[in-house]
């Protein structure tokens, strides 16, 4: 079960990375330029995040989709700002007036973790 909750964790990362490299040609590196220190803490805090409920919340497996996948979608948001912020906001057409489009995937994403994060301390 832990494998299959790891799996649902990282697979938004995966679909990041891969729109990425196909539509961007960005590597995992060139991704973390903007904002490194930021997103190297988001990263940490989203995999604690995830150890947090795996091994603290009792679930089943119909709830496992929503304890792990949630984590691994805000960590997506903070890595991968340019083709999420594009793809999720692309609607938005005042912040692509202002190329905030990066800034705003970003902000979302830190807001997730944040949540996730208060969630958790209130769980204990």
């Amino acid at each position: 079960m832990l494998i299959f909750a790891a799996i649902l964790f990282l697979l938004p990362s995966c679909i990041g990375q891969f729109y990425s490299t196909r539509e961007y040609e960005m590597t995992f590196s060139d991704n973390l330029e903007k904002w490194k220190v930021a997103k190297l803490i988001g990263i940490f805090l989203a995999v604690g995040i995830f150890i947090g409920q795996v091994y603290s919340v009792e679930y089943n497996t119909s709830r496992l989709l929503g304890i792990v996948i949630w984590p691994g979608v805000w960590m997506s948001l903070i890595i991968y700002t340019k083709p999420f912020g594009e793809v999720f906001l692309n609607d938005a057409s005042e912040y692509k007036k202002v190329g905030l489009l990066e800034d705003a995937a970003f902000i979302v994403g830190w807001i997730g973790v944040l949540f996730q994060t208060a969630k958790l301390i209130i769980l204990f």
